[in-house]
């Protein structure tokens, strides 16, 4: 698996505390988290070498997907929380009443003037 550089990757642009629109225009939040992805295949199934994520440790005994576990809480099929860690993803905060979601790489529609435009509504991310 080839890697990309960070700045080849969509979110090369995007910084914590961004706002998040949808395709609607509406807020869906502020950018907590930003991850490149890029974990090597292997690493998904042994637990090996990869990527760092926030909250993933791979240098126990567990192997990813127990990780993985950990992280999404068990609500997360394992298959979708392997393309968040491939692909990366953009945390974005909910506020005090809603949930925290993930955008995927190909979530996005642009980025500018400190905003992440989605091409998505808030319906279309996944919830953590």
């Amino acid at each position: 698996m080839a890697q990309q550089s960070e700045r080849q990757h969509p979110f090369h642009l995007i910084k914590e505390g961004m706002t998040v629109q949808d395709v609607g225009g509406n807020k869906v939040g502020d950018v907590k988290t930003v991850f490149f992805g890029n974990v090597d295949d292997r690493a998904i199934e042994t637990g090996g070498m990869a990527a760092d994520s926030p909250a993933v440790d791979l240098t126990g005994d567990e192997t990813l997907f127990e990780n993985l576990d950990d992280v999404f809480q068990d609500e997360m099929p394992r298959e979708l929380a392997a393309r968040l860690l491939n692909n990366g993803y953009v945390l974005v905060g909910g506020g005090l009443l809603r949930r925290d979601r993930f955008v995927l790489p190909d979530q996005i529609e642009r980025i500018g003037d400190d905003v992440v435009y989605l091409n998505t509504d808030v319906e279309g991310l996944i919830t953590r």
